[in-house]
């Protein structure tokens, strides 16, 4: 292939390299730069194997598979066939080092998985930054300076807002021995974790509710679903902590038209509440207006994306941005960046350009310019209760992995 070699080529280099007293082989494909998807969440669990099963056919030493192996029976069954020696894993066990023991003791449910998200990919490439960022691993980097230790006063902790950030803080906060309960106003844990699933290649984020759901079972935490959260609630519940992970909801930009019929938010669009046109307008061209384009390019939809910003996908990762954005043109979504939009009519969105005024048409407008914390319950709490903590979105709308570092300090702290 252009620019590097193929299989024939990797199986030579091998051999030359048994010949030379080499005791095994290590086998990665392309490099980070690569045009093609390597280790994103694009590249199906085990798709690489294969390249380790031709190579092992021709060599003598032992071979070694690696990129997206993140199931510890789908890396038993590779071996247990012969299609490879050696599972190589780095992401798995950034997320959980504990990995390989509790594999080994049949303790599946208790791991961490990966969610393939790349961002500590994307911090470890970039430079300039101390590598301290995993998704669903708030230890990482600093792990001698974040222990748990037990409480020194056991309290009685309640979380109110059962998203990642409230379900990291009650697993820490009742890992340390606290008396923790857990308040829901809706049917089901996980916050905006639902909506953000229904993308195409965005599965592996159940592992994340898979696991700190275990944890919480498994910890006796005291998780109460649809359970509305007013502050008197809160106060007659006599808690001595109250962690506020209210989370976030929708930015609705003050933009003439866009309460009209023919105008719905993206997450309403993911969550299956809103109907979409054949032609649709997305306004909003960061990671959630890419995301809901990629979702309708399943249902057949014509797209165009219109970002006030330079470029489309500003917020999305380095390792996945490229990919995100040449997917979204080879479908053929019309992306328009530098489009300030100025108003929504039933027949089309009007923009500024550079001082021109353009329209683009469609049937349904989509609004997924960002979020916004959900502060009013810290508010109206503030000064009402003993110790009163904030985390995740309803501090400020980020990633997971900034709503589950906040909260395993806080609640590490407390």
């Amino acid at each position: 292939m252009d620019g590097g070699y193929d299989v024939e080529g990797a199986i030579e280099i091998g051999r030359c390299l048994e010949g030379a007293g080499v005791k095994w082989l290590n086998l990665q494909v392309g490099w980070h730069d690569s045009p093609i998807p390597l280790i994103t969440k694009e590249v199906p669990q085990g798709h690489w194997v294969y390249i380790a099963e031709l190579i092992k056919q021709k060599v003598g030493i032992p071979v070694m598979t690696t990129y997206r192996i993140t199931d510890p029976v789908m890396a038993d069954r590779i071996i247990a066939e012969g299609r490879a020696d050696l599972i190589g894993m780095a992401r798995a066990l950034f997320c959980d080092p504990e990995f390989p023991n509790k594999a080994k003791a049949g303790r599946l449910d208790e791991i961490n998985r990966c969610i393939c998200c790349c961002r500590c990919v994307d911090q470890a490439v970039g430079g300039g930054k101390p590598f301290d960022i995993c998704s669903v691993n708030a230890r990482i980097g600093p792990e001698l300076d974040t222990p748990l230790e037990g409480a020194t006063r056991k309290k009685k902790v309640l979380v109110v807002g059962g998203g990642v950030a409230g379900m990291e803080a009650a697993r820490v906060a009742a890992l340390r021995g606290h008396q923790v309960t857990l308040w829901e106003r809706s049917d089901r844990l996980g916050g905006l974790l639902d909506w953000a699933m229904v993308p195409p290649n965005k599965t592996e984020l159940r592992y994340v509710l898979d696991y700190l759901g275990n944890e919480l079972r498994k910890l006796s935490v005291d998780v109460r679903i649809l359970k509305e959260a007013t502050a008197d609630a809160v106060i007659a519940e006599k808690p001595e902590a109250v962690i506020v992970a209210t989370g976030s909801h929708p930015l609705i930009p003050l933009i003439p038209g866009i309460e009209g019929p023919n105008v719905v938010l993206a997450f309403d669009v993911l969550a299956g509440k809103a109907e979409v046109g054949q032609q649709v307008v997305i306004v909003g061209g960061g990671k959630i207006g890419c995301e809901t384009a990629q979702h309708l390019l399943t249902k057949g939809k014509t797209i165009t994306i219109v970002e006030m910003l330079a470029k489309i996908g500003v917020d999305i990762g380095a390792s996945e941005r490229f990919i995100t954005v040449n997917s979204l043109r080879r479908a053929g979504v019309v992306l328009e960046p530098n489009a300030k939009v100025i108003e929504i009519t039933p027949e089309a969105v009007k923009a500024l350009r550079e001082g021109e005024e353009i329209a683009f048409k469609g049937d349904t407008v989509i609004i997924a310019v960002g979020l916004e914390a959900t502060k009013d319950l810290e508010k109206a709490l503030r000064g009402r209760v003993e110790e009163i903590y904030a985390v995740g979105d309803c501090v400020e709308p980020k990633r997971i992995g900034d709503a589950i570092k906040a909260a395993y300090l806080t609640a590490r702290d407390i």
